[in-house]
């Protein structure tokens, strides 16, 4: 008679087989190592920056950054065929095991002889981005930036040359804007590196108070943008700066018809073309470059120097001399592929005064006193890791200080002051080939002092303007005090040999709001979906609807101006259109957005 084992003999054995397998599975993880190292040019050890290195066989792959430096993996333990490719170098190959420990390897590339070079074509793989859930995303680098005619070289003047942009001039807090699709400057959102820009524009339209200089591109969403922005109803303009270059010093120095700026940049010690002419006069092999590097440029506006000699003097004193300055600060640290540490700083200060100090005391006019002055100061610090090619993490902080004051005859004024900190944490893994995840949190506190002896600002909708002298003057003196958490998650699926992409996503936040005598506690949550098709390899289809929220502004919750009760203004925008690739640079792309207001 055979026995067979009792339950509980059986549970476990079965959890012993699951102990030892998982085991062995943690063990064979544990012992997973990277393959690193250096691409340099062999004949001048210079290294080599955007060269493809891939293990054969595999999808893993990766390109050196601008040191030649590259990390693949981790990888089980096993042999691998390292491939290294860039267009007019010989393609080469090495073979390295993979034992638990990370394996580092210095190449040498020799670049392609006569007939090679076709060769080498043929064998180099290009990968792209995959496509962005956003169905409204227009991104635009630094070269279309300095190259479209007309936009001076100005980032955000490309934005204006888009189809339903216009710049409608100062909006809200000393700010600057853009009208997007019919909707007000204030309910867009301007970002540089994920953080708020509160003065896109010097004096609503001059120039951006961001140098384009130091951007490495700029995405557009005229509508229909994921779950990571948010505080908008209409589009949304992000600025995306570059580091600092690591390879010499270097500057520029501009000279226009009212403005000039001038750049510095370049690294904090040896830097790779240094490292690279050492190692040619020794014959020795490169030494590690420094990865510190670093730059700042400023600009100024000098049409105050020009006005007071081209006036007559019986008009000087009704004229009015803008001043505007800006300046950008940057700094990297970066050893490895993997941490990359950051400072990118920025701040702007406009002013406006009159010309000539004579007034006329007999008549109530602006004559008799003018002055304006808006500013800004926003230092960004950020941390970006990637541990491997599918997952990526950026934490930053970034602390602001804007001032805004206007005197007009005398006694009427308004004073804003705000004090800002925010963090933001953005995490994006690829799950698998066919699914991202994407989820992010934004917190942060404010604190608004506002002072004025003033008339109502006017606001959208209103049928006149103030009239500053005869309305009736309001006297105030107000702290208003924010908290806010946002939070989010976006998951996008690409099915069907990735043809169909169905993006869901989710947006939370609340926001506590408190003066001396009024407080209130808001929140929303949004919901969105995007879907894309692509029908043939030329045509692709794409839709989207989703809520939008926007908290009131400071001014709009504090007495006298306000109502503490305000809800967050909620839009709903859906939409739906094509994008046509005709070949050889040549693109359609339509959406029809509606937007409603709830």
């Amino acid at each position: 008679m055979i026995r067979r084992p009792n339950s509980s003999l059986r549970s476990v054995g079965i959890l012993a087989i699951l102990v030892v397998i998982s085991l062995t599975w943690a063990g064979s993880a544990l012992a997973d190592g990277r393959v690193t190292g250096t691409v340099s040019n062999e004949e001048d050890f210079i290294p080599i920056e955007g060269l493809q290195v891939l293990v054969e066989g595999t999808e893993v792959e990766t390109t050196t950054d601008e040191t030649g430096s590259f990390s693949l993996g981790p990888l089980p333990d096993g042999s691998y065929t390292i491939v290294f490719q860039s267009l007019g170098f010989r393609r080469q190959t090495r073979t390295v095991q993979v034992d638990g420990s990370d394996v580092d390897l210095s190449v040498d590339m020799r670049r392609a002889g006569e007939g090679e070079a076709a060769v080498q074509l043929s064998e180099v793989v290009v990968s792209s981005e995959r496509e962005t859930a956003d169905v409204s995303k227009k991104t635009l680098s630094k070269t279309e930036i300095q190259t479209l005619p007309g936009a001076g070289q100005d980032a955000v003047r490309v934005v204006e040359s888009l189809p339903g942009v216009a710049n409608q001039g100062p909006a809200g807090f000393g700010s600057g804007g853009l009208a997007i699709r019919g909707n007000g400057p204030e309910e867009s959102g301007y970002y540089i590196d994920g953080f708020f820009i509160p003065q896109l524009f010097h004096f609503g339209g001059l120039q951006t108070t961001i140098n384009s200089e130091w951007l490495e591109s700029l995405d557009y969403y005229s509508g229909g943008y994921s779950v990571r922005f948010g505080e908008a109803l209409g589009g949304i303009v992000e600025l995306n700066s570059r580091p600092p270059t690591s390879e010499k010093f270097s500057g520029v120095v501009d000279l226009t018809n009212y403005a000039s700026f001038a750049l510095v940049e370049g690294p904090i010690g040896k830097g790779t073309e240094a490292v690279a002419e050492e190692a040619r006069k020794t014959g020795q092999p490169a030494k590690e470059p420094s990865p510190w590097s670093g730059g700042a440029s400023v600009r100024r506006s000098f049409l105050d120097f020009i006005l007071p000699e081209v006036i007559p003097e019986d008009q000087a004193r009704f004229t009015i001399a803008p001043v505007f300055y800006d300046y950008q600060l940057a700094a990297q640290y970066q050893k490895d592929p993997i941490n990359n540490f950051r400072v990118f700083w920025v701040g702007s200060v406009d002013s406006l005064g009159l010309v000539s100090d004579e007034t006329d005391e007999e008549a109530p006019t602006a004559d008799q006193g003018f002055d304006y002055e808006v500013a800004y100061h926003r230092p960004i610090l950020s941390w970006t890791h990637t541990p491997s090619p599918k997952i990526n993490n950026r934490l930053a902080v970034s602390p602001l200080y804007q001032v805004f004051r206007v005197e007009i005859y005398q006694d009427k004024f308004v004073e804003g002051e705000q004090n800002q900190i925010e963090l933001r944490d953005d995490f994006t893994a690829d799950l698998a080939d066919w699914n991202t995840l994407s989820l992010g949190m934004h917190t942060g506190y404010n604190l608004f002092n506002f002072k004025a002896d003033i008339t109502r600002p006017p606001k959208e909708g209103d049928p006149g303007g103030a009239d500053l002298f005869n309305d009736q003057s309001f006297l105030f003196d107000e702290d208003l005090s924010v908290y806010w958490v946002n939070g989010y998650v976006e998951d996008a699926f690409r099915l069907f040999d990735q043809r169909l992409t169905l993006t869901p996503g989710v947006r939370g936040s609340v926001g506590h709001f408190d003066s001396e005598d009024q407080s209130a506690t808001l929140g929303y949550v949004d919901p969105r979906f995007f879907t894309r098709l692509k029908t043939t390899e030329a045509l692709t289809l794409k839709g989207n609807v989703g809520a939008y929220h926007q908290y009131p502004q400071g001014d709009e919750l504090l007495e006298p101006f306000g109502n503490i009760d305000l809800q967050p203004e909620l839009s709903i925008a859906y939409g739906a259109g094509f994008e046509y690739d005709f070949g050889e640079g040549t693109q359609a792309d339509w959406l029809e957005a509606v937007t409603l207001d709830a």
